[in-house]
């Protein structure tokens, strides 16, 4: 057990609520998370002074680029804009790293942080599967990321804060450049971390406290039909809370070590890929921030993010000093690893 009890946050963001989705950028030294609930999107582009260097803008209906945007907001009464998770593109690693893709209430979206105005570019109701009966509008965006060869987006769908969690959650994917966006899982109550190693695609579902192991066939980019549940996380050294659910997680591709966030527990647990999931070691986190929520190898550090004990409480959230901060634990990785996120290349 790795004891980090004592950790002061990294960073914390006033009235932060969900923190989630962090990603760290090696070619620009570059640190981006979101906040689920409040539909933020923040950035460190100074690792080591994130108090000066720290920035973020809000996805809503008010910062929609209705003046340069192909596709127009989706005027649907009674929702709000989230934020699931972002995607590093070609343009964001090389550029300034002010332009970049994420997974938002209705689709894909394109943000400017310098403009802080966005766009959609890809809409969910544009499946056939998710515009019947209206399924799309009682689902909202979670995980997702690249395939390793840049070209699709996968993206785990599930049902928004208003409604209770069901079989309307599936993971879908997106070609930007095709223009196209199809189920490959359906039925999935909260998909969450989606991340490729070797043969395989590891797909987190988390409240039924799994993580399935598929083949992958890497020449049509599509999972395939052999499929195993390779962790069940309530049997790992969990048995004591009631619903351990495995949230985000990073891979380290070199060594193939996965980084386990698992929520309500103050956990990141830490298991061997090479070795069938083998449960090698657990960082516990301090217990004021059990909901522990998404995590990002960088170099040798690993950046976690947690959610608020009181989602919905202002009040609260507005006196705590932990609830949806970053932590970051030094030296956690003592060789050269590889973050399994990977990068959209293939781009409208």
């Amino acid at each position: 057990m790795i004891d980090q009890t004592e950790l002061k946050p990294y960073y914390h963001h006033a009235g932060a609520t969900l923190s989630e989705g962090i990603t760290y950028v090696e070619e620009t030294d570059t640190l981006y998370w979101i906040d689920i609930y409040k539909a933020e999107i923040h950035r460190v582009t100074d690792v080591e002074r994130p108090e000066s260097s720290h920035c973020y803008m809000s996805i809503s209906r008010e910062t929609y680029d209705d003046a340069n945007a192909n596709i127009s907001y989706p005027e649907i009464e009674g929702y709000q804009e989230s934020v699931g998770t972002m995607f590093m593109t070609k343009e964001t690693v090389e550029g300034d790293g002010n332009v970049l893709l994420f997974a938002s209430k209705w689709g894909i979206g394109r943000c400017d942080l310098s403009t802080k105005k966005w766009e959609y570019v890809k809409l969910y109701s544009d499946c056939k599967e998710l515009k019947e009966g209206e399924r799309f509008k009682r689902l909202r965006s979670n995980d997702g990321n690249v395939t390793p060869d840049g070209k699709y987006l996968y993206v785990g769908l599930m049902n928004d804060f208003k409604y209770d969690v069901s079989e309307d959650g599936c993971i879908v994917k997106i070609s930007l450049v095709e223009d196209s966006i199809e189920i490959v899982w359906n039925a999935i109550l909260i998909p969450n971390s989606i991340n490729w190693y070797k043969n395989d695609v590891y797909i987190t579902d988390s409240l039924k406290h799994r993580i399935w192991r598929c083949e992958y066939d890497y020449e049509n980019d599509t999972i395939g039909e052999k499929r195993e549940i390779l962790i069940h996380i309530k049997e790992q050294n969990n048995q004591q809370y009631e619903s351990p659910e495995p949230d985000g997680s990073v891979i380290d591709s070199v060594h193939g070590i996965l980084y386990q966030c698992v929520w309500s527990t103050s956990k990141v647990q830490v298991y061997d890929l090479t070795k069938d999931g083998l449960l090698m070691d657990e960082i516990v986190l301090p217990n004021a921030t059990s909901r522990i929520s998404c995590c990002s190898i960088a170099k040798n550090d690993l950046f976690v993010t947690c959610g608020n004990l009181e989602i919905s409480d202002e009040e609260y959230k507005a006196t705590d000093r932990s609830g949806g901060c970053i932590y970051r634990i030094r030296n956690i990785l003592t060789e050269t690893p590889r973050n399994s996120r990977n990068i959209l290349t293939s781009f409208m």
